[in-house]
């Protein structure tokens, strides 16, 4: 629970949001709540779900669905987004990615990975009332891969321009690809 609140805070106070005490909505349209992915990775990875896959450096990438767990549990969230001034998208960027540097996407549903970034972005920007309030700034997702930049595009970096990207790593002056390409 501590990191999951020590990531509400820093995302609050880099939201520029003025209220003390964060309260966090978990998104969970299909279109930005991805957790729909582990069954379909599941399938294409011999019954393996996404965050106990140890193979390569898949472990450590599969922070986006643990965060998303700690927000579901999270003591700030509330259930009306209207009640919240931190908003979580749940989007799978590795998991959706297939969490393999060029190997394309997992298609799930029907849809493959830029489909699904697609309609996300299409999600946020034209359906969300809470999304167009403030451009995102108050809006936090995770994607701890290295390759989350090129994974989500070039449209993305412009809707989310203003939204945080939590990730898990050192400070840039240390770490020159915690930047994520973006």
């Amino acid at each position: 629970m501590k990191i999951s609140w020590a990531l509400g805070v820093l995302s609050f106070l880099c939201s520029g949001v003025s209220a003390k005490i964060p309260k966090i909505y978990v998104y969970d349209d299909p279109d930005v709540d991805w957790s729909y992915l582990s069954g379909c990775y599941q399938d294409v990875h011999d019954g393996l779900l996404p965050e106990l896959d140890e193979d390569g450096e898949h472990a450590q990438n599969m922070g986006e669905i643990w965060i998303h767990r700690a927000m579901l549990s999270h003591p700030r969230r509330v259930y009306d987004p209207d009640l919240a001034n931190m908003f979580y998208i749940p989007l799978y960027i590795t998991v959706s990615s297939n969490a393999e540097p060029m190997a394309g996407s997992l298609s799930c549903n029907g849809k493959t990975h830029h489909e699904r970034m697609e309609r996300a972005l299409d999600y946020l920007e034209h359906k969300s009332t809470y999304f167009k309030r403030l451009g995102g700034a108050d809006h936090f997702f995770t994607c701890t891969w290295w390759r989350c930049g090129p994974a989500m595009g070039n449209r993305a970096r412009v809707v989310l321009s203003r939204t945080v990207l939590a990730i898990n790593e050192s400070p840039p002056a240390q770490n020159d690809w915690a930047q994520w390409e973006c």
